[in-house]
This record gives structure tokens, sequence and C-alpha cells, in this order.
């Protein structure tokens, strides 16, 4: 786990320096995407799986669902794809970024690496 937050702190500092430095276009993006994202979470429902609790926002063209864990202290992404097919009948694959960080479909991964991402993780949709 510790291994996880180390490089989790790693690529949030990479991303966070390419940040400001970003072509207008690529801004105008970035912002139509955060844009997109908070419409899809302010539509989210509750959901339990295995008596574990998740927020979970759906995209209007199910490519992906937004999901956060309630009150837990850690998560795996076995967790939220469970979540993410409760909540659309889909088949999901849990966020690449986690993954590329060593995070295993069964790790624990603690709610923290989650901080940069505004609590949630994006899982990708297979209908």
């Amino acid at each position: 786990m510790t291994k996880f937050l180390v490089l989790a702190g790693i690529m949030t500092v990479f991303v966070g320096a390419c940040g400001p430095t970003m072509p207008p276009q690529m801004q105008a993006q970035r912002a139509e995407n955060l844009a997109r994202n908070e419409a899809i979470w302010n539509g989210r429902s509750g959901y339990s799986v295995n008596g574990l609790r998740y927020e979970i926002g759906v995209s209007a063209d199910r490519r992906y669902a937004l999901v956060a864990p309630v009150d837990q202290a850690t998560f795996s992404l076995s967790e939220v794809e469970a979540a993410a097919h409760a909540a659309t009948g889909c088949r999901g694959s849990g966020d690449s970024m986690l993954r590329m960080l060593g995070a295993q479909g069964g790790s624990r991964i603690p709610v923290s690496a989650l901080v940069n991402l505004g609590g949630k993780t994006r899982v990708e949709l297979s209908c």
C-alpha cells in the first residue's frame, strides 16, 4: 500500500505540473470534460454491494460510470466494478490510472488515493 501511495503522489505531481501550461485547446477540452463529469455526478444514486455503500453516476451514453466508496477506508477495483455493474447491468473495467499505479482487481486501495480525483474513480462500461 505504501508503494501505491508513493506512486500516486509522484503521478499527482507530474499531472499537476502539466496543468497550467496546457495549450488553450487542451484547457478547453479539460474544462468540457470536468463539466460533463460534474453533470454526471449530480445525477448519481446510492447503491450497496456486499454490504458496502457506493455512489454512482452514469454517463448518458453509458460508456463509463463515476464511482465513489461511501464511509470506507479502503476499496478495490473489483468492488467498484461490481458496484458499476449493479447500477447499470454493464460489465465494468476499473480506473486505468489506478491500474498504472499498481492496483490489482482485489488489492485494497486507500480512499485517500482518490483525493485528487474528487473522491471518485472512473469505471469504463461494456454494455
